[in-house]
């Protein structure tokens, strides 16, 4: 499945402005699939990816796994987390069928956006 294909599963959009490391897998089959994407973007461009996306803030992330239930796959996919790094978590105003967790970095520069797609 392409990237574009995933995202449009999610009903997510990427922003109109450069990002940089991109890197995503979508696993699973028959529309049973869970999203990892994963970009790093300027401050501004992670805000126009946040609001493309009607993202609101649900606060600081208090583990250094801090996707729900300490999401098993993450090393699968590359993903480490800082305790120290002062994440913010994101989820979408409205759900269309599956969840997603956006958790973005602001220390670091440029930022970065993990974001977990999965069914529910």
């Amino acid at each position: 499945m392409s990237l574009d294909e995933g995202l449009q599963l999610y009903g997510l959009a990427m922003p109109d402005c450069p990002v940089q490391d991109l890197r995503y897998a979508l696993v699973g089959m028959w529309g049973g699939h869970d999203l990892y994407l994963r970009f790093s973007a300027t401050p501004a461009c992670m805000g126009s990816f946040l609001d493309a996306n009607d993202m609101i803030d649900i606060g600081e992330a208090t583990s250094i796994n801090p996707f729900p239930h300490g999401h098993p796959k993450l090393g699968d996919v590359g993903w480490s987390f800082r305790d120290d790094a002062g994440y913010r978590m994101y989820h979408p105003r409205e759900f269309q069928g599956r969840d997603v967790i956006a958790v973005v970095d602001p220390t670091a520069d440029p930022q970065v956006a993990s974001v977990y797609g999965f069914p529910v």
